[in-house]
């Protein structure tokens, strides 16, 4: 009895040893890792990557632990890394050129939802306009985005979450695709047809219950050679356009759910190469929702080797280096579907030496995968 007495009165003192205020688990921290808290907000490689944890992001009287090192890209390209690096060399596109060091993150402890990350601009990296920041989820590389500083001589990317890796990349040229949208009001003659490659025909209306009404004239056989796309809207050709139905739709859980289905098997039955999304009128309050409703209809179809694509509104400018997407959160998009179709600014004038279109390209590839 004695014995058992003595065991918990040394599991309550370990346990108070290792709770605030005294913390002691915060002195014993690995070799290969810092310790992050109130008083210690960053970590950095030598090469002069800083990763920051704001004092915000983590949650009261916690720290955790945090290894940022860098893998020399010629080491990580050759292999000469370690094997376990062979699938994120492999799953590269073949549009992205690595600039620099493989940077990894490990964690230990709370993981932080507020934190900055903030990389050396390489060296041979110009034109900088084309550098990006991509991440490894552990299946694939998405972009992070971030801040081009050139007076700092870094890249800045605000964080919610800590990635896995990270390593600046800069786009290549990528061959064009030449697309249209096509209805059966506007028919395409038959020689622009053969100059396509891929073809967006007008799929159907979104119905109250999240189901499709198909347009029957759709046919995957009348587009032979080209990629069929269809468009599935929110908006009739008379021009109403039935925003509060999809407001109502992507707020309810089983209407989405539902509407999720009803898009994976269109895509399926139709033998379709994927589905546009068009959705117009949407309330800026449904803005998650749309995200969400996106974000779980990607995998339904990428599962089956089906493409998403989603065309956006055109955003409203605030600053020629701010502008408003309203329900589109471009970011959260890009990163899970395969295309995203924004209109361009309509006054001829916009495409004059520094006119609006050349700010919105250079804020649109900031803000969205090239």
């Amino acid at each position: 009895m004695a014995l058992l007495f003595n065991l918990v009165m040394l599991v309550l003192v370990l346990a108070a040893l290792f709770l605030p205020p005294i913390s002691l688990g915060r002195y014993f921290v690995s070799d290969s890792f810092s310790l992050i808290d109130k008083q210690a907000w960053s970590v950095a490689d030598p090469d002069g990557a800083e990763l920051m944890v704001l004092p915000a992001g983590l949650p009261d009287e916690t720290s955790l632990q945090v290894e940022l090192t860098g893998i020399p890209r010629a080491d990580f390209l050759s292999g000469a890394a370690g094997e376990e690096y062979q699938s994120l060399v492999q799953a590269l596109p073949s549009y992205l050129l690595m600039k620099s060091p493989l940077y990894q993150i490990r964690l230990g402890g709370a993981a932080p939802t507020m934190a900055t990350l903030r990389l050396p601009i390489p060296n041979d990296a110009e034109p900088l306009r084309t550098l990006d920041v991509y991440a490894w989820s552990g299946e694939k590389w998405y972009r992070l985005g971030g801040s081009v500083r050139e007076a700092q001589d870094d890249i800045l990317i605000r964080l919610d979450y800590l990635p896995q890796a990270v390593a600046v990349m800069q786009t290549q040229e990528m061959e064009p695709v030449l697309s249209v949208s096509l209805s059966d009001a506007l028919p395409l003659p038959e020689k622009q047809l053969d100059a396509l490659t891929e073809i967006y025909p007008d799929g159907g209306l979104v119905a109250e219950d999240g189901s499709i009404l198909v347009e029957p004239s759709l046919s995957r056989s009348a587009f032979p050679g080209l990629r069929v796309i269809p468009t599935i809207r929110n908006w009739t050709d008379a021009g109403e356009v039935l925003g509060p139905r999809l407001d109502r739709i992507l707020g309810d859980e089983k209407l989405r759910q539902a509407h999720i289905n009803a898009l994976r098997q269109f895509v399926a039955q139709g033998g379709y190469d994927g589905v546009d999304i068009d959705y117009r009128g949407l309330s800026p309050q449904s803005r998650a929702a749309l995200t969400r409703f996106i974000v779980d209809l990607a995998p339904e179809l990428q599962g089956q080797g089906k493409l998403l694509s989603v065309r956006v509104a055109l955003p409203t400018i605030i600053t020629p280096q701010q502008w408003d997407t309203g329900p589109y959160d471009w970011p959260a998009l890009s990163r899970v579907i395969d295309i995203l179709r924004a209109p361009l600014p309509p006054a001829p004038r916009a495409y004059l030496p520094g006119g609006q279109a050349h700010d919105f390209f250079d804020w649109a590839v900031r803000e969205a995968d090239r």
